[in-house]
């Protein structure tokens, strides 16, 4: 079936040669360090020396994330750069934290009283503006960046893959909303219609860690079970794509803010102001 694990595998191999890479061409260079490593602490024998439990991991495929049949560069270059990339990306989760310890229930209750079809405008991220925030956060290229682009299209392709990536009911909801039409991505609408669900959502940009780490319930890992059945000895992209989810996530939530920002705060401020002015007068 096209768009499983085994395919993104053989993708990134054609693409890379097809594009004339070799050991030399578009490989990251710079080696990493241990404490970027412990930053992503994601998979691999170097965190587990220092986690033995696989509770600080961010993701239950490790084994079958270390797991590769490219050449060891490939595999190794793929490996910095996402230590890189989510290394990159954990600074933002103290900046989420602060804006909803300051203004959460604020943005909750402007948010639910949002129509349906303002919310579906702010739900739309064209998938080539998926790899631009990104790029945005680090150098994405060689073999990495064509891992990023085939995981964009399993997600597109949920319907076909069945790939059930979450570890939290939030993060789960989402992956299931989600549907690609007209070349952008969007959510359903009942995830329209629930404000709370994209709530939660929200609540878990904020951390601790960059992709939540509750396990799934005995439901999910059964409707589950058949892709975590399928070739384990392929290696597995799962975090990849809880990666992509991320960003169409940070995406829809920073417009959400910055409208939240402008029509509410702004609001609050100029009500503020015309108090003031008003005491000044009586005065």
């Amino acid at each position: 079936m096209a768009f499983l694990d085994a395919w993104v595998v053989d993708k990134t191999m054609f693409d890379y040669v097809s594009q004339g890479g070799c050991a030399c061409c578009g490989i990251t260079h710079t080696m990493l360090n241990l404490e970027k490593f412990q930053q992503c602490s994601d998979w691999g024998q170097l965190p587990r020396t220092f986690f033995p439990d696989d509770s600080h991991l961010d993701t239950d495929d490790q084994d079958r994330e270390l797991f590769s049949p490219w050449p060891t560069f490939i595999h190794d270059d793929v490996q910095t750069q996402r230590c890189i990339i989510r290394a990159s990306l954990k600074p933002q989760l103290a900046t989420y934290k602060l804006f909803l310890d300051e203004h959460g229930a604020a943005f909750a209750a402007w948010f639910k009283v949002l129509s349906d079809t303002t919310k579906h405008r702010l739900f739309q991220l064209a998938d080539n503006d998926v790899l631009h925030y990104l790029a945005s956060h680090g150098d994405i290229h060689g073999p990495y960046g064509i891992v990023l682009g085939a995981v964009t299209d399993q997600i597109k392709n949920f319907h076909q893959t069945g790939y059930q990536d979450g570890r939290s009911t939030a993060e789960l909801a989402f992956e299931r909303s989600l549907v690609f039409e007209k070349g952008a991505f969007t959510v359903k609408l009942d995830f329209v219609h629930d404000a709370d669900r994209f709530l939660a959502c929200v609540a878990e940009l904020a951390g601790p860690r960059l992709f939540p780490t509750a396990p799934i319930t005995d439901d999910n890992q059964a409707e589950n079970a058949h892709s975590a059945a399928v070739d384990r000895v392929v290696q597995s992209f799962r975090s990849d794509r809880r990666l992509v989810r991320l960003v169409l996530l940070r995406t829809f939530a920073d417009g959400c803010i910055r409208k939240f920002k402008l029509e509410a705060l702004s609001s609050n401020q100029t009500t503020a102001g015309d108090d003031a002015t008003s005491h000044s007068k009586v005065k």
